[in-house]
């Protein structure tokens, strides 16, 4: 975007994003003695209202779309671990603020990190670090920004609180020295595009406290949580949509047609908002191919319906069996999707393997 787009869209928005907040400061600061259903109704309203002001701004822009097929390709990390409940939740936020058709992270095997992004950055990010420069550590030194009289005045509390602030600015100025060092370093036939992460005050998702909290509360007292509804809102869309594997987490437009319970009818947001692309399905599970042992069917070949959930996926076949202890180093994985896959010397590393996790 120029700078002239830019200059304009920040005259459009600027003033309805202060009208935004201007409502919520209002909202906030009005006198809650008398605090009825109906007020309570009429505040949000109101904030309801100027934020869509907002959106129809946006909405007149007519900006381009995000892609509507979505990909992460990502190790089993935190972070981006699919059995994080955050993970799982953001991605279905994503995927309804992105008007998503379809979506899917997926774990990389822990021997085949050269195919994820990140891996084959990290791997490149020494050789441009590593230049020869140094880097400023003690960007903010100790007391400098105080006076005698206010360090003689300083508690044991006060003091630890000071230290801890300055040497997180001064870790944040180092990020910053490394972020600007390795941007446009060259990474095989790319280049990396560095940025700095944003500090926990400015990260889109704000409710981080409240989620972790919902998530922790018993069934009996989540409605009392700040934001519940909206919660509840997030994992009846990932009930409807989404399907967990062992190694993947895949969100499919329309998808609640079929995994509502006895019902043909869409959610409301799938009848509100329709494929952007070409519609779609889920991508099959891997199938080991009868015709040619040790290999899995193509893609496009193997059938869609009267499959269960990982049912040839060999890593699930192993945590079932280590849980029920029937797997040792010493006996080999007698199962129907680690016979027809894999060989008896992967089969019996891939068990030491597990042994060891």
């Amino acid at each position: 975007m120029s700078e002239h787009n830019k200059s304009l869209l920040a005259c459009r928005m600027m003033p309805t994003i202060k009208g935004i907040l201007n409502v919520i400061d209002e909202v906030a600061n009005s006198d809650g003695s008398v605090d009825t259903g109906d007020s309570r109704v009429e505040s949000i309203l109101k904030v309801s209202n100027a934020c869509k002001q907002g959106l129809e701004i946006i909405s007149d822009l007519c900006l381009p779309p995000v892609k509507p097929r979505w990909a992460d390709l990502t190790d089993a990390g935190p972070g981006v671990g699919v059995s994080k409940y955050e993970v799982r939740f953001r991605g279905a936020e994503l995927g309804r603020i992105h008007n998503s058709d379809y979506r899917v992270r997926c774990h990389r095997l822990r021997g085949d990190t050269w195919q994820g992004e990140a891996e084959r950055t990290n791997s490149a990010i020494s050789d441009a670090l590593v230049d020869g420069a140094t880097l400023e550590w003690e960007k903010y030194r100790r007391f400098e920004d105080l006076s005698e009289d206010e360090i003689k005045a300083m508690s044991l509390h006060s003091h630890e609180k000071y230290e801890k602030e300055r040497m997180e600015k001064n870790a944040w100025h180092v990020c910053k020295q490394v972020a600007e060092r390795i941007d446009d370093a060259p990474v095989l036939k790319n280049y990396i595009s560095s940025r700095l992460s944003e500090s926990s005050e400015e990260l889109f998702f704000f409710n981080a406290s409240e989620l972790n909290a919902y998530r922790n509360a018993s069934e009996d007292s989540k409605a009392e949580i700040p934001g519940a509804a909206y919660f509840r809102k997030i994992e009846s869309f990932i009930e409807d949509h989404y399907v967990r594997g062992e190694p993947f987490f895949e969100f499919c437009r329309d998808a609640c047609n079929s995994q509502r319970d006895a019902s043909s009818i869409l959610c409301s947001w799938c009848t509100n908002n329709r494929w952007v692309g070409p519609v779609t399905e889920r991508i099959s599970q891997p199938l080991p191919d009868k015709e040619n042992p040790g290999h899995f069917m193509d893609v496009y070949e193997k059938p869609t319906t009267d499959r269960t959930q990982d049912d040839y996926q060999p890593r699930k076949f192993l945590k079932d069996l280590y849980e029920q202890n029937a797997i040792s180093a010493d006996n080999i994985i007698q199962t129907p999707s680690l016979l027809s896959v894999l060989p008896t010397m992967s089969r019996k590393s891939m068990s030491l393997n597990t042994l060891v996790i």
